[in-house]
């Protein structure tokens, strides 16, 4: 007898044991099936048929045509099985998109059968974004931007998730920074050097300009509500505002201070690649996937022109130093300046040059300190250097190691440094062609 009791004990204690193993957990279990097969149409922004798959509490309330999709303890009866199944309209997810595999949909059948119980904290099922390992590589990181200080006593490096800031005097690291959330896409002293703000995010998730301290090297804030990560983000010239912009089309004014929302601008049609800001700090350039370049009066946030003459994506606009000029450069392989005159209200600001001038994408395009010159670089490795108003060809570089991803003009010199996808950077000085009469042109 007592050898039975201790047997029917043991077997007791294995089906709980069974029942624990096999129990499943929303976030584990249910929410990525959501995510991959239902939130493209069912989240917080799209809600299809007023249904959001977003939240727990969201989906168990059901959309406009059906109330809870789900009843607890009969997966049978459920309308959420029934449309994954097509045994009701309307089929989900529909017939030429991907539809749930046999395996997942008996998983949501048992969560459904067991009670479908919620999970202990209900976020958002899109807060995280799951994608799979990928193996690092072996060498340096790409570098992905650049920055000096004003005076050109701090150098700012940037690769993914970090960046370091280099006393230029003495050609010494201040400082490592980590743990940043992404790859950093633009890095911007502060006016006074005593900044370093970074333009970064998670692709698909959520977009962020962080600043930090030089001296120390600590976070002081962030400037977020970005759906998508950014591409730039610029102090004013006198270090008032912030301006951040991204893949997620919209453009943020922000106090740098205290991060406090001054207004947003969400008028362009694709992602906002580079901002600028004018001298006098009362105009903000930006420069789109849309085809254009906008100028923006920073006072009210209306829109003084869009230049839209590029044949493709525009990836940099820079004003020059005198505030006469406007340049950009980006997909269609050209140079364009514009004389910019439209400094109080809407107007035309007329193209003076449209310049052929690589053989690729223009990847990236910085002035001297004194705006003399330009020097762009394109994706097929090329780099040239360009008289500024006229875009006349200087010289050309020999071909780069590999992709210059920043260019940045080193203060007080005619030399820039280049700071390359292979991990490799380099100061070039300014060359000019040879004249016919030996003299530089």
């Amino acid at each position: 007898m007592r050898h039975r009791l201790i047997t029917l004990i043991l077997l007791a204690t294995c089906r709980s044991f069974a029942a624990e193993s096999d129990a499943l957990d929303y976030a584990r279990d249910i929410a990525p099936i959501l995510r991959a097969y239902c939130s493209g149409c069912h989240d917080d922004t799209e809600r299809e048929g007023g249904l959001s798959v977003e939240t727990y509490a969201l989906l168990r309330k059901g959309g406009e045509d059906h109330g809870d999709p789900i009843q607890g303890g009969k997966p049978a009866d459920s309308f959420l099985i029934q449309s994954l199944e097509g045994r009701a309209k309307p089929k989900m997810p529909p017939k030429d998109e991907p539809q749930v595999p046999g395996r997942e949909l008996e998983t949501l059948r048992r969560w459904i059968g067991a009670g479908a119980v919620g999970p202990v904290v209900d976020t958002s099922i899109l807060s995280e974004l799951v994608t799979p390992k990928v193996a690092g590589v072996n060498g340096p990181l790409p570098y992905s931007a650049a920055a000096y200080s004003q005076d050109g006593t701090r150098l700012a490096l940037a690769r993914t998730g970090s960046f370091e800031i280099w006393d230029t005097t003495h050609h010494s690291l201040l400082r490592a920074v980590t743990g940043l959330p992404g790859k950093v896409n633009a890095l911007h002293f502060s006016p006074d050097g005593s900044q370093v703000v970074a333009a970064t995010g998670v692709t698909g998730l959520r977009g962020v300009a962080q600043l930090y301290g030089v001296a120390t090297g600590e976070l002081i804030r962030e400037f977020g509500g970005h759906a998508d990560v950014l591409y730039d983000a610029e102090f004013s010239p006198d270090g008032a505002l912030l301006a951040t912009a991204g893949y997620d089309r919209v453009i943020r004014i922000w106090k740098a201070s205290d991060g406090t929302s001054v207004r947003d601008i969400d008028v362009h049609k694709g992602a906002v690649f580079d901002l600028a800001w004018h001298p006098s700090g009362a105009v903000l350039a930006s420069a789109s996937a849309d085809e254009t370049v906008k100028l923006w009066r920073v006072s009210d946030g209306v829109r003084l022109d869009t230049l839209n003459q590029a044949q493709g994506e525009l990836m940099s606009v820079l004003f020059t130093p005198d505030g006469e000029s406007i340049v950009a450069a980006g997909a269609d392989k050209r140079l364009h300046l514009w004389r910019f005159i439209t400094r109080e209200g809407p107007g035309l600001n007329p193209m003076e040059h449209s310049r052929f001038a690589h053989e690729s994408a223009i990847h990236g395009i910085a002035l001297s300190a004194d705006g003399r010159y330009l020097l762009s670089s394109a994706n097929d490795r090329s780099l040239k250097l360009w008289n500024v108003p006229e875009l006349e060809l200087l010289h050309a570089y020999p071909a780069q190691p590999e992709i210059v991803a920043s260019i940045v003009a080193i203060p007080g010199s005619e030399r820039f440094l280049l700071a390359r996808m292979n991990g490799s950077s380099e100061a070039i000085s300014v060359v000019m062609q040879e004249s016919k009469s030996g003299t530089k042109a």
